[in-house]
């Protein structure tokens, strides 16, 4: 089978997504292909499901699809503040800190330069086991 290309990684994410229980649970992730990269922009759950794993489970997803396709994932890890979330429903439960440190428990890793606050971080796909 061929590999996907990041739009048909991105399509097939949100197929995925759109057929699980999560869309119930959260908003749908804004993802969008990048060059030979996959870019998350924002992931969230809505307010009476934060901090239950939803957002795991959808990065979980995307990630996962990426690995299989050899392709590596890059964002800004960044709160947005209650002012500036841009969905209803979706309070910002996490600093910035709070959001790095859940993005590296799903393997990304920071590539800003010293002295750079943009937050700007990757996640290389992975090996598949076996």
């Amino acid at each position: 089978m061929d590999a996907l290309s990041p739009a048909g990684i991105v399509e097939e994410f949100l197929e995925r997504w759109r057929n699980s229980d999560l869309p119930e649970k959260m908003p749908e992730p804004q993802v969008v292909p990048n060059g030979q990269r996959v870019e998350l922009i924002l992931i969230a759950a809505y307010e009476p499901h934060q901090r239950k794993g939803y957002a795991s489970r959808a990065l979980r997803l995307l990630t996962a699809l990426c690995d299989e396709n050899g392709v590596t994932i890059e964002l800004v890890a960044r709160s947005m503040g209650p002012d500036l979330c841009p969905i209803a429903g979706c309070p910002p439960s996490l600093t910035t800190e709070q959001l790095i440190a859940w993005y590296e428990r799903h393997d990304f890793v920071e590539t800003a330069a010293p002295g750079d606050d943009t937050h700007t971080m990757i996640r290389q796909p992975r090996a598949a086991a076996g």
